[in-house]
């Protein structure tokens, strides 16, 4: 569910919700999600996918609201193609496309995080959001975060030395949800 944000400290703050492919320990990453930001004017709230190195994209006429309910996947479809797609299941309004890199799939990844734009950015105030379902397929089997088959390490954001910005939760029962506490921007 897409948070509701609000201001802390800083005049801009930004927060995104986001799955995808690769990142963890190489050079690109296929990604779709969320991001919701403060700015002066007030809190902003829209969908995004991104193939990296190159640049993310924001998807026109797919809105995003607080509350709103997402399901998001990335999947490779062979050939270096991914095929990136988001729904909002509140709004009943979809977006897929399927984009070309070069990548390593060497992990999985639910991620709630500030972004990074020469520098990690202010993180937006999001309280505490929780995603749910997720899971990973690998030479055609399926399963959980927690699936035996990979490696699994929760991520706390935090600078180094410093507060702690963001916290996962401990996996539910069945290895498939987890919720993110903000702590500090």
């Amino acid at each position: 569910m897409v948070p509701s944000i609000s201001a802390s400290d800083s005049a801009r703050t930004y927060s995104s919700i986001w799955v995808g492919i690769d990142g963890y320990s190489d050079t690109t990453v296929e990604q779709t999600g969320t991001e919701q930001d403060v700015t002066p004017d007030g809190p902003i709230y829209y969908a995004w996918f991104e193939m990296y190195p190159k640049f993310g994209y924001r998807i026109g006429n797919f809105p995003v609201e607080p509350g709103d309910v997402i399901s998001a996947e990335v999947r490779y479809v062979g050939n270096n193609r991914f095929r990136l797609s988001i729904s909002n299941l509140t709004k009943r309004i979809s977006f897929a496309t399927t984009q070309r890199n070069k990548a390593k799939r060497q992990s999985a990844e639910w991620i709630v995080e500030a972004p990074y734009s020469h520098g990690t950015l202010p993180l937006a105030d999001f309280d505490t959001t929780t995603l749910t379902d997720c899971s990973a397929t690998l030479s055609g089997q399926t399963g959980s975060i927690t699936d035996p088959s990979w490696q699994f390490d929760a991520i706390t954001m935090a600078d180094p030395g410093g507060p702690v910005k963001a916290e996962p939760s401990g996996l539910s029962a069945d290895g498939a949800s987890f919720s993110v506490t903000w702590g500090h921007e």
